[in-house]
């Protein structure tokens, strides 16, 4: 069959020294095209156990080398040198990586424990967050970003290894929220995040693979 040939062929690819020269140069980037997008793929696909032990392992010592394990909000908090997009993972690139880490086996919050608490930490006033930094610098208004909080939330929410901590607890339950007061579909109704509401308009369509994009399924 394709569809078996296909899969069998993103298996070597995974297993390959490409894949695994990729992930030592970057474990994200190239966004669209490198071996995360593929692990994401098969765990979509209900696949995850098919990922090589070689490229988990890959993925998990490039977040562990990342030069920087926060979210630079205010001017000059980020180190001289660092690539905005590239040196500073996104909440989103987070919720998606810790859950396919964790379907597979590993054992995130021993190995990365600081993406736990960089999800719980950045969560926003409304119960969401975003990946737009600037967006925690506006006063006025909360830009909070319904594609920006869902892979968080669900990374937090399928942790049952041992009962929510209080802190853990009150994210989900502001999370939750959040969902409930955006009505599952519903953009950001602020001037900061204008955009999304325009996005909006095509959650209620299903999304296949949804990497971490959200459509009215997710929600």
């Amino acid at each position: 069959m394709l569809l078996e040939g296909e899969l069998h062929a993103t298996i070597r690819y995974l297993e390959s020294d490409e894949a695994l020269e990729s992930l030592a140069a970057d474990a994200y980037w190239p966004k669209w095209d490198s071996p995360w997008w593929q692990m994401r793929l098969l765990h979509e696909m209900g696949e995850t156990k098919l990922i090589p032990e070689a490229a988990i392992r890959a993925q998990v010592e490039a977040l562990d080398r990342m030069p920087v394990k926060f979210l630079p909000i205010e001017p000059g908090e980020l180190p001289e040198g660092v690539d905005p997009y590239r040196g500073v993972p996104c909440i989103c690139q987070l919720g998606t990586v810790y859950q396919v880490l964790s379907a597979w086996g590993a054992d995130v919050d021993r190995e990365l424990p600081w993406i736990r608490s960089w999800l719980l930490h950045y969560q926003m006033a409304d119960g969401g967050m975003t990946c737009d930094s600037d967006a925690y610098r506006v006063k006025d208004e909360v830009p909070s970003s319904m594609v920006g909080t869902i892979s968080a939330f669900e990374a937090i929410l399928l942790y049952t290894q041992r009962p929510w901590t209080t802190e853990e607890r009150e994210f989900l339950d502001r999370g939750a929220q959040f969902l409930i007061g955006r009505r599952l579909v519903l953009g950001s109704s602020t001037r900061h995040n204008a955009a999304e509401r325009a996005s909006a308009e095509l959650w209620p369509q299903l999304c296949f693979p949804r990497y971490y994009f959200y459509d009215v399924l997710r929600g």
